[in-house]
């Protein structure tokens, strides 16, 4: 071989091993990019779906109040309920930027259940059970599917992984808010006949 088939080759062996160099880096900076951006938005999914979970809780409070017999509370009630969705409203909004796209349906299905429980108190027809099933239905299912998309199970040692894998998560995601209505249903008709 002569000497700049030689050159040559060396040229080349060295033009090639400082484009894999630079597309490691390429690609290892890429990667660092991206994590501190999941981290980010790990970090306002969990500060939002627990903020939505102790919602949604005092909301439910409150229409137990509401659908009471006793009306000494029902004004005040009724005040803080108006106020409670409204801020259910604005991070339903947040949650459309932040959230997997199949919590955020639900958490807007959810809102339009405490909206229409609020409309039928305001226009006179009471907290019907039925409805009230289904809003407690729908709450579930948005806890259930916080609670995976934040990896609770996952994370936590002591807890059973029933929500770990995809399928499990596809499985949650295609369950109707029906089915935790109809438990709701049965827990309090066994309570009625007790």
């Amino acid at each position: 071989m002569d000497d700049k088939t030689i050159t040559l080759i060396v040229s080349l062996a060295g033009t090639i091993s400082t484009l894999t160099a630079s597309a490691i880096g390429f690609y290892f900076t890429a990667r660092a990019r991206t994590a501190s951006f999941r981290q980010i938005l790990f970090e306002r999914q969990l500060d939002l779906i627990t903020r939505l979970i102790r919602l949604q809780g005092r909301i439910r409070i409150y229409l137990t109040i509401l659908a009471g017999e006793d009306k000494s509370f029902h004004d005040q009630a009724r005040e803080d309920l108006r106020t409670c969705v409204r801020q259910f409203s604005e991070m339903e909004d947040e949650g459309a930027a932040i959230l997997p796209t199949d919590l955020w349906v639900e958490v807007k299905k959810l809102g339009a259940h405490f909206t229409g429980l609020l409309n039928d108190y305001d226009d006179g027809k009471g907290i019907s059970t039925d409805k009230f099933s289904d809003m407690v239905g729908s709450e579930t299912k948005v806890a259930l599917l916080g609670r995976a998309t934040i990896g609770v199970d996952e994370l936590t040692d002591e807890s059973i992984n029933l929500f770990s894998k995809q399928e499990d998560y596809e499985g949650l995601v295609n369950i109707k808010p029906s089915y935790f209505a109809k438990l709701h249903k049965k827990k309090n008709a066994k309570k009625d006949t007790m």
